[in-house]
């Protein structure tokens, strides 16, 4: 199978796609927009940001056909390819500690897992034992939880494990699970949408240490996409409308903003900066 097959097989959404941008704005500015990050036909998407809040990790599909991971530095907007893989793609990149990050490596039908490596470069490093293909993942100290890439299921591995083939894979943890996970800033706890059916879909929670799951909200089948500022708040995108909810004193989604910027039409993922500053949201282009 010749890697355009590979890629339209795996990626659907890079290959048919018009095109992504990444846009910052200000939570403490009134939610204004700070810069469009990227204004390009083509794949710029899975923002996420480093410890420092300096900078910002997304995937992209400049230079060679494929994605690579790249590095935005918020104040001068200076761009650094932090992987150069013409036969491989990377995505999904999150900072791993305070020099390294964290990407999946897709190499092929079917491999796909977890690896992290310096970010000044240098050698990449497997992260997770299991086998299981990885489509998306969060992490905290306690482990990994990640999304399976055919499964539509997750799966738990624990920090310091070896459950890889031969040991027993990781350890199941529900099924029609949706793409968005975080770990739940001040907590051990994870967050995950359970597409519970076509029209039903329900943010819950994943704590590893008891394997309890609970609900927290609904969530509308337009945008499955959300992030947790450090303070606890998760925000969606409504379109250019800006929506938060914080568990143990909202209900439902409250109404926080419209989000004025050029070309914005349809937010989707989004990560929130850890000192609570920034927000990137991905918009489709028009």
């Amino acid at each position: 199978m010749n890697r355009l097959a590979i890629i339209l097989l795996l990626l659907p959404a890079l290959a048919l796609a018009q095109g992504f941008d990444i846009y910052l704005f200000d939570l403490q500015a009134g939610d204004s927009l700070v810069k469009r990050v990227t204004d390009r036909d083509g794949y710029d998407n899975q923002p996420s940001f480093t410890k420092d809040s300096s900078a910002l990790l997304f995937s992209s599909d400049r230079g060679h056909g494929q994605t690579d991971i790249f590095r935005y530095q918020i104040a001068d907007a200076g761009l650094t390819n932090l992987t150069n893989t013409p036969e491989e793609n990377e995505f999904s990149p999150q900072a791993w500690g305070e020099d390294r990050f964290s990407y999946v490596l897709q190499e092929g039908v079917p491999y796909q897992n977890v690896w992290q490596q310096p970010m000044a470069g240098g050698k990449r490093e497997r992260l997770l034992t299991s086998f299981v293909p990885v489509g998306y993942y969060a992490f905290n100290q306690q482990g990994v939880l990640f999304w399976g890439r055919y499964a539509y299921s997750l799966f738990w591995e624990p920090a310091g494990a070896d459950i890889g083939p031969g040991n027993g894979e990781s350890l199941f943890v529900i099924n029609q699970a949706g793409r968005s996970l975080h770990a739940i800033p001040a907590s051990g706890a994870f967050s995950f949408v359970h597409k519970q059916s076509d029209w039903n879909w329900v943010i819950k929670t994943f704590d590893p240490s008891t394997g309890a799951i609970t609900p927290l909200v609904s969530i509308s089948n337009s945008n499955e996409d959300y992030c947790w500022t450090p303070a606890g708040v998760m925000l969606t995108a409504d379109g250019n409308k800006l929506l938060q909810f914080k568990p143990g004193t909202d209900q439902q989604w409250q109404a926080r903003s419209e989000l004025s910027a050029p070309g914005l039409v349809k937010g989707g993922r989004c990560a929130v900066s850890p000192d609570g500053r920034y927000l990137a949201l991905v918009s489709e282009r028009e």
